[in-house]
């Protein structure tokens, strides 16, 4: 038995290591005997998984592979930002349906824009931020990875990506 997992973690493990050098995406998959996924009307998702087996970890030289229990999908939302530059902006839901909201803790410039942006750079969606909370309508956008970034004037100074369901 032991034999048969080292034989199948090694293939996995060189599937992995050959899709990763030639640009293959890899999904996470959950093999269980049984699980199942809810989404809630505020956009909150749980998913669950029952009778996972087999708990090991591998690990090479770029990568991890976690037998056993069911991984999160890490959504990474804040891009990047001018250092000493803070209005404490946040971005929710994430991921979003229709309405993505631009909260604003601290009192911005007059000149405050922000721009959406897909994966193309092609920019879908430009506005003022008039008020500490704007609601962005993104219920005729494709679902997908989008940029949005934050100005004041002409300068760039945030980023946030956003996966719009």
């Amino acid at each position: 038995m032991k034999k048969t997992i080292g034989i199948i973690a090694v293939f996995m493990i060189a599937i992995f290591n050959l899709s990763a050098q030639n640009g293959f995406n890899v999904e996470h998959n959950v093999v269980a005997s049984g699980g199942g996924f809810f989404t809630g009307p505020n956009g909150t998702s749980i998913s669950y998984t029952i009778g996972e087996p087999v708990i090991q970890t591998l690990q090479g030289a770029n990568h991890d592979l976690t037998q056993g229990f069911q991984q999160p999908e890490d959504i990474e939302t804040y891009v990047s930002e001018i250092p000493g530059v803070d209005y404490g902006i946040s971005v929710f839901p994430n991921p979003v349906r229709d309405l993505l909201t631009i909260n604003v803790e601290k009192e911005m410039p007059e000149k405050a824009s922000f721009g959406i942006y897909d994966m193309t750079g092609s920019l879908i969606i430009s506005d003022k931020i008039n008020m500490q909370s704007e609601e962005v309508s993104l219920d005729v956008y494709k679902s997908g990875t989008y940029f949005l970034r934050i100005y004041v004037g002409s300068q760039h100074i945030q980023t946030f990506k956003i996966v719009k369901q």
